[in-house]
């Protein structure tokens, strides 16, 4: 009987070492490289996306609808660029809300949570009316919003708000009152103040939450961005999308009413893809939703 020295392989007979390792070598599964991922990730919405816009130009050459009802995608690519500095204004001016809005919301979703989270009083008074914001149709207290506070950016900004409030006010409480019992009791043992107990046990727990309210609230900007423009917004330099989508639709300029409406979807997805980014570099070193499996 032959012994084996620790973390020593034993070889068939007749079989060398590096045939052995050679033979572990392709069996084992090759990484994935980065390309490969991207294109995987990438491939199949842009196929997608390259479809949709072949059927769309196919059915307006098919049907024959005119330009002035369904605008076919050169028309629209054609009509963006003779109004590029009006919808480059307007773009930069909807981003520019709408990230006010997610900011202030941000604070305020926050600043609530930590309040709710830390009293069952507050919790059980202030929360339904929290509920009670967002189920409220933001159309029909935009035109009372627009009475109190005038036409223009405060009241845009005060929109967006409105809309992208309640999922960041509403994961980040739940993630300040799910922290373990066991943790909660392992701080009370060694009398950590309510301070340190929220700084170092429930903010952190509750990051992954607040992180996934951003990702939903950052989309909603832009949503609300564009409802107040439509109701509060301003022409000239300080129209937004929202604006312009008004006045092409009263000139029936469908081609520009598309190339906005298409470009507040992109600048939606833009937003929500940087917040996405933002929650990946701030997750992907310690939380398992984010930290890539080995095998």
């Amino acid at each position: 009987m032959s012994a084996f020295a620790p973390g020593e392989l034993s070889t068939p007979a007749g079989a060398s070492r590096r045939d052995t390792e050679a033979s572990m070598a392709t069996v084992a599964p090759a990484p994935i490289g980065r390309t490969r991922r991207i294109l995987v990730a990438v491939g199949p919405p842009l196929v997608a996306l390259i479809v949709l816009i072949a059927v769309w130009q196919a059915s307006t050459v098919v049907f024959a609808i005119p330009p002035y009802l369904f605008p076919g995608p050169f028309h629209v690519v054609t009509g963006a660029w003779d109004a590029r500095d009006a919808l480059t204004s307007a773009v930069l001016h909807t981003f520019k809300d709408a990230m006010a809005g997610f900011v202030l919301s941000v604070v305020v979703g926050v600043a609530s949570a930590i309040a709710l989270s830390s009293s069952t009083l507050l919790y059980r008074s202030l929360y339904p009316y929290a509920v009670l914001l967002q189920t409220i149709p933001i159309v029909t207290i935009s035109p009372i919003i627009i009475i109190l506070m005038g036409t223009g950016d405060s009241s845009i900004i005060t929109i967006a708000f409105i809309v992208a409030a309640f999922p960041i006010i509403s994961n980040a409480t739940m993630g300040l009152t799910s922290v373990d019992h066991n943790l909660i009791n392992l701080f009370q043992m060694y009398n950590a103040s309510r301070w340190q107990s929220l700084i170092k046990m429930r903010l952190p727990h509750a990051l992954p939450y607040i992180l996934t309210g951003l990702r939903i609230s950052s989309g909603l900007s832009v949503i609300g961005a564009v409802v107040g423009e439509f109701f509060a917004g301003s022409g000239g330099e300080d129209g937004g999308l929202g604006y312009i989508i008004q006045v092409a639709q009263n000139r029936m300029l469908m081609d520009e009413l598309y190339a906005a409406a298409l470009l507040s979807s992109l600048l939606g997805i833009a937003v929500f893809a940087l917040v996405g980014v933002i929650s990946h570099l701030t997750l992907h070193n310690w939380h398992e939703s984010a930290v890539q499996r080995e095998n």
